[in-house]
């Protein structure tokens, strides 16, 4: 049977007791234990246990305007939602280190909703932790504003660009559509209620275009409509905002958002790629084989495989050890990206073995570029590759083609095995192709 999931700790910092009691009424229990802690000084006993989870902070306890300075100066590195008023505006301290903000009078679904995706953000980052990821592009984030109001449009840009973000505005979906084939952004702000095209209506085609699909859709509208609000998340938006919306409510809403996203999209790229050596994994490596087999028969070029494996890899890793033999294989990989063109897709098959697929290229490119990939491997100076057979590290490589081997992705991928094998028995350190017929 499997563990249940952890409950993440939800330390509430507040002096108010009927704060206290609502959220201790009200908190999904399935999913947190909450500890409830008065004072401020407290609340820093615990985080110096170097404990994990999720502080809600009421801005109206005694000296919560000393928690912010002290908590950006300590180790710790927990979330923060804080629980306000719209009144109370925040210091700039504050404003960049909340993570969530709820106003009170508390909506206790928004509450639960806004901590699940907190604690799912905890998880995310915990799964990441130790694994090199990939960089953010370059620049500033891109906003796409889609709002009929000219006023509320040139607030909002001149907000927004204040705090670093890159607008684009559009005074309704056409232009909307229009700005997302051209610049795509990294989150789009919608009011629903748009002419033409309603806001509703662009979300269901933003979400079902591919190219916008996974970015987060937050709505900002003056309809307190809770069937609205529904409609709108139904339809696949992130978040729904309601008229008049703070400044600082609106920042720690899109930061949270392209955190959320920048977590998800090194998850994928995560899961695509193998641990050891950073290319793509088999995984992946089926569905770009896959991808590129459909392009070739459709346009009727050719397209070939490379699979290679290391000779001797066992006798190497039983002399140097496992670590030495991780090393080899990052090497070989290195090697192999290096000397294939850049359209080209590398992949670890599994174990020692490696494949590269080469588009658009026929059977004597194929044997030449794995010729290349041959002296590559067999010219590098490995740590203790003079250890094995012949004074030196070798692979063996098999290469086969389509239309001329094979129709489809497996068949594809076991001629390429065979005439690897047949390498191997040939002597090692050479390059086979398959076979015809």
């Amino acid at each position: 049977m499997e563990n249940e999931k952890e409950s993440t700790l939800l330390l509430l910092v507040t002096a108010d007791s009927e704060t206290a009691g609502a959220v201790a009424f009200h908190l999904d229990y399935n999913q947190f234990c909450l500890l409830v802690v008065k004072k401020i000084g407290d609340l820093f006993r615990f985080l110096e246990q170097n404990i994990s989870g999720i502080v809600m902070l009421d801005a109206q306890i005694p000296g919560s305007d000393e928690f912010w300075p002290a908590f950006r100066a300590s180790s710790a590195r927990l979330p923060v939602i804080l629980i306000t008023t719209r009144e109370l505006k925040l210091d700039p301290d504050a404003q960049y280190q909340v993570d969530e903000i709820l106003y009170k009078p508390l909506d206790f679904l928004e509450m639960n909703k806004r901590l699940t995706a907190l604690a799912d953000m905890i998880e995310m980052e915990r799964r990441l932790q130790g694994e090199q990821r990939p960089s953010p592009e370059e620049g500033r984030p891109k906003i796409l504003l889609v709002e009929d109001s000219a006023v509320q449009r040139s607030i909002l840009t001149r907000q927004l660009t204040e705090h670093g973000f890159e607008v684009l505005p559009a005074a309704d979906g056409e232009e909307a559509f229009a700005l997302v084939r051209s610049a795509r952004p990294d989150l789009i702000l919608l009011d629903l209620m748009l002419p033409r095209v309603d806001g509703l209506e662009v979300c269901r085609r933003l979400k079902a275009s591919s190219h916008t699909a996974s970015v987060p859709v937050v709505f900002i509208t003056s309809s307190r409509s809770p069937e609205e609000k529904i409609k709108a998340l139904e339809c696949g938006a992130h978040d729904f905002l309601t008229k008049p919306v703070t400044q600082q409510e609106l920042l720690i809403r899109i930061r949270f958002l392209l955190r959320q996203k920048q977590l998800v999209e090194n998850l994928a790229e995560q899961a695509r790629k193998d641990p050891l050596t950073g290319l793509s994994n088999r995984r992946q490596l089926m569905s770009d084989l896959s991808l590129e087999m459909e392009r070739a028969k459709r346009y009727g070029t050719p397209l070939a495989l490379i699979l290679l494996d290391v000779d001797h890899f066992k006798r190497y890793n039983d002399t140097h050890g496992h670590p030495a033999g991780d090393e080899v294989l990052r090497q070989v990989a290195r090697l192999l990206t290096l000397n294939v063109r850049a359209f080209d897709k590398v992949a670890r098959y599994g174990g020692e073995e490696f494949v590269v697929i080469l588009p658009q290229t026929d059977l004597p490119g194929a044997a030449a570029a794995a010729e290349k990939l041959r002296r590559a491997v067999e010219g590098h100076p490995f740590l203790g590759g003079e250890t094995q057979p012949g004074g030196k590290l070798t692979v063996s490589l098999g290469v086969a083609g389509f239309p001329e081997h094979a129709g489809s992705v497996d068949d594809l991928l076991n001629r390429a095995d065979q005439a690897m094998y047949r390498a191997k028995a040939a002597g090692r350190n050479r390059v086979a192709v398959a076979d015809p017929g």
